[in-house]
């Protein structure tokens, strides 16, 4: 355990972005620095897999940083204190992945500013970090805002059509929503103070302590609520998205899909559910109707699409009803799909964009209707294609299926409200509407005569193997045998559902 060190994991990609950002020597060195950083990132935080058992609820490995391991802020009991489980650390393991194939993805997409685009890429990888780490109230705020820098800079210089309007849409939304979470957690950390006489951001002290007045907990619950449902997105604080992935360059829609919907998530089982779960079961019906209107509006908007991109960004929101209809059940399977969706959906959307860029940079189109019969120049695309889309539909023996019917199933043996059980089967209406619209555009791009003349289509580029094939064999791999991923993080929920 010596070996590890969850300050090493947290900076490493901070350090890497300061050095890649200061560094000289042209597009290509930059790059290959960046390839080579961010694998040895992910081969570090994948040694924690080894060393760390997630045997209970309880955080695994905790590290109080600056000052000695004492307070850091001492005068506001404020600690850089830093901790993993299994259900962050599956989010690590996805982050660091996932930055490592937007780095691959970016070679010919990314033209000018080489250093400070991936120098940005790790500063983000970084913030993002920090949230999953975070076991100070404080800390888990302060990189929550830090993602928004990184992320503007992203969209806005590197971004097409109308990006700076895209990035600005994107920070307003999620800096209102920050608000409100800023206004909850100086409640709850003054009402802790009021009843204990100690001034503490400690995460696992703060969700442990039972006497919060109730409407405290119910404003205080709203406020969480707001920030992370502009972050997952629910419907109607969604709004941004669909602007944010079009405007972006693909990369960086790699990351938005993957990485940055899972903070809302993650931010709903950690704090929502782990500080107010009897509030949470209180919410738990109306949470639900928002589930369903994602899940059912977001789908048909994602049909009505003629954009690649903004279909994929609508589908998008449509499976992030899923991870909060397994919430919703209130239960450890629901909760346990709830994530396990959360890491299909990362694997799911960084294909499909990926795909859509494979397209674009040999058509110069993402409309679907200016496509049709690219089997005959990409074949082995169009079988890649089939399984990333059977994937987002929901197939048995690819991961998606594994996150949706733990939520489904969840929430069908759920006691959390009366009539639950008819809720969920009108969620099955999503899974219909997935399936009609993900059919639909593979055949309209890829079947059928070849509307305009492509003569010159290149195959596909090693660059573009190297993101795609890891994320195919993840897919299956990990819908064949999903136990041993299930097992890192099922445990801890047990065992909090279980208290």
């Amino acid at each position: 355990m010596n070996l590890l060190s969850l300050m090493t994991l947290l900076l490493f990609p901070l350090i890497t972005s300061i050095v890649v950002g200061f560094l000289t020597h042209g597009e290509v060195a930059t790059r290959r620095l960046s390839k080579i950083l961010a694998l040895g990132h992910l081969v570090y935080a994948s040694l924690f897999l080894c060393f760390i058992n997630p045997i209970d609820g309880t955080y695994q490995m905790v590290q109080e940083v600056l000052n000695d391991g004492k307070i850091w802020i001492d005068t506001l009991g404020i600690s850089f204190s830093l901790a993993i489980d299994g259900i962050s650390l599956v989010l690590i393991l996805l982050t660091c992945f996932l930055t490592l194939l937007s780095i691959i993805a970016s070679k010919n997409i990314i033209k000018h500013r080489h250093n400070f685009y991936y120098s940005m890429i790790f500063l983000l990888e970084f913030s993002v970090l920090g949230v999953f780490l975070a076991k100070d109230l404080f800390l888990f705020f302060l990189f929550w805002e830090l993602e928004l820098i990184p992320m503007y800079f992203l969209i806005s210089l590197w971004g097409k059509g109308r990006a700076r309007y895209s990035a600005q849409k994107y920070v307003l939304y999620t800096f209102a929503g920050s608000i409100f979470m800023l206004g909850a957690i100086l409640a709850i950390y003054y009402s802790h103070f009021l009843h204990t006489g100690v001034l503490s951001m400690d995460m696992g002290e703060l969700s442990s302590f039972n006497n919060y007045p109730s409407m405290l907990q119910f404003f205080c619950f709203l406020g969480f609520l707001i920030a992370f449902a502009v972050k997952l997105p629910i419907v109607p604080l969604h709004s941004w998205l669909p602007d944010a992935h079009v405007d972006a360059p693909t990369p960086i829609s790699i990351l938005l899909a993957g990485i940055l919907l899972k903070l809302g998530g993650y931010g709903l089982i950690k704090i929502n559910l782990f500080f107010f779960p009897s509030i949470f079961n209180f919410f738990s019906p109306i949470l639900f109707w928002f589930a369903l209107f994602n899940i059912i509006y977001a789908g048909l908007i994602a049909y009505a699409q003629s954009d690649l991109k903004k279909l994929v960004a609508y589908s998008s929101i449509s499976n992030m009803g899923f991870v909060l209809v397994g919430l919703c059940s209130i239960n450890s399977i629901g909760t346990t799909g709830a994530i396990m969706h959360m890491l299909s959906h990362g694997l799911v959307a960084a294909s499909l964009f990926m795909i859509i860029e494979i397209i674009y940079s040999r058509t110069n189109t993402r409309e679907i209707d200016k496509l049709g019969g690219l089997i005959e120049k990409l074949p082995s695309l169009y079988y890649l294609s089939i399984i990333f889309a059977l994937c987002a539909i929901g197939i048995p023996g690819l991961v998606g299926f594994v996150g949706e019917v733990l939520c489904l199933y969840g929430a069908g043996i759920s006691d959390a409200f009366f009539n639950i059980q008819l809720f969920t089967a009108i969620a099955l209406i999503g899974l219909i509407t997935s399936a009609v619209y993900m059919t639909t555009i593979l055949k309209k791009i890829f079947c059928g005569i070849m509307i305009e003349n492509y003569d010159e289509i290149n195959p596909i580029k090693p660059y573009e193997w190297w993101v795609l094939i890891p994320l195919a064999i993840l897919i299956v791999g990990i819908g064949i045998c999903p136990n041993p991923l299930i097992q890192i993080f099922s445990i801890p929920i047990d065992s909090f559902f279980n208290m």
